[in-house]
């Protein structure tokens, strides 16, 4: 925990990240307090965490919405990247809200994240972004597609 606060923001940034894979309630209350990090990245990491610690959207909400609002796409592909860990309506809408993206790049990361989640209902949603004006935005809803229709099937 205490590598949270180290000065270099690559090494708070993976600390966040790695504590994921702990039990929420082992890692609350250090990840709450790295959503405050000056260092988007870091941000990222600590929402990624704990939405795959189990936390609910409501705990990364705040930084969800700050992150996707930034005016790097990296970091608003860092954010949809992360939502990608969470579960639920609100983690859904935020993603589908971000397919519009001006920019490609958030959008492949906000398709990739909604593969990953894996909800049929999304077929539609991804089903429209193969008609995208990015070619990798296309292949990657595709295999989004793929991926959810695989699951589904078993394989």
């Amino acid at each position: 925990k205490a590598v949270l606060f180290d000065r270099i923001p690559a090494v708070r940034s993976v600390a966040a990240f790695s504590m994921g894979y702990y039990e929420q309630h082992q890692v609350l209350t250090p990840l709450t307090r790295a959503l405050a990090d000056s260092n988007s990245g870091v941000q990222a990491a600590a929402v990624a965490s704990l939405l795959r610690s189990g936390a609910p959207y409501s705990v990364v909400k705040d930084t969800v919405q700050h992150l996707l609002n930034d005016q790097n796409p990296a970091i608003r592909s860092g954010a949809v990247k992360a939502l990608g860990n969470g579960k639920g309506p609100d983690v859904l809408n935020v993603l589908i809200l971000a397919l519009n993206d001006p920019l490609p790049r958030p959008r492949i990361g906000a398709s990739r994240a909604l593969g990953r989640i894996g909800d049929r209902t999304l077929l539609p949603t991804l089903k429209r972004l193969l008609r995208d004006t990015d070619e990798a935005v296309r292949v990657t809803a595709a295999a989004a597609i793929v991926r959810i229709l695989d699951k589904e099937i078993g394989l």
